[in-house]
């Protein structure tokens, strides 16, 4: 092939490859701001989803002047219990991992503060949801309302507790000045690992 025939053709393939190049970069660019947009959009539903918690927390107990128990007024709990189906739909639909879990360590963090004023034993009695016998109660709470709250104080059945992972043993052997200053906390473990010993003794000495 001749020199005048290659180099229209090089230049054809430069002109091509150009082309390719640009679309390349046009198309990472495009994914880049897409996924710069989703992250984005991802962040805005995380913060107000965990506002969403906190209003919820904050409509039940009046801003956190009753918490042991709240007021067992209808209007509070519906109203909480719609802000936390709010937050449960606005969490569905982050697809930002990040995300995720920032929603859902504070849902948790959440969680724990509604199982603290849930605790209260004015709970056992069905006159406070009734509005029966009770001198703080005089509305029948919406039963949907009751359950979503109580639902959400609880960790859910899949729920992996990070504790579970911890084995505080193997870190006193790694770092034994982790409780240099603890002294009660010395003392309990030591009851504890002596009184682990006592049973485990016992055991061995019912099975011979």
């Amino acid at each position: 092939m001749k020199l005048e025939e290659i180099i229209p053709l090089v230049s054809l393939l430069l002109a091509i490859t150009s082309i390719f190049v640009a679309f390349l970069s046009f198309f990472n660019s495009r994914k880049r701001n897409k996924l710069d947009e989703q992250t984005q959009e991802d962040k805005d539903l995380s913060d107000y989803a965990i506002l969403l918690l906190e209003k919820s927390y904050k409509v039940l107990t009046d801003d956190g002047e009753n918490t042991t128990p709240p007021k067992a007024s209808r209007l509070n709990w519906l109203t909480s219990a719609r802000l936390i189906l709010r937050y449960n739909n606005i969490r569905s639909q982050i697809k930002t991992v990040r995300y995720q879990l920032i929603c859902d360590e504070s849902a948790e963090q959440w969680g724990h503060e509604f199982y603290k004023i849930l605790k209260s034993g004015d709970f056992n009695h069905p006159g406070y949801y009734s509005g029966n016998l009770m001198l703080n109660s005089c509305e029948n709470i919406e039963p949907n309302s009751a359950v979503v709250i109580t639902e959400f104080s609880k960790w859910g059945e899949d729920y992996k507790d990070p504790i579970d992972t911890y084995a505080y043993k193997d870190s006193l052997a790694k770092k034994p000045k982790i409780l240099d200053g603890h002294i009660g906390l010395q003392v309990y473990l030591s009851n504890l690992d002596e009184e682990g010993a006592r049973k485990h003794n016992k055991k061995i000495n019912k099975d011979t």
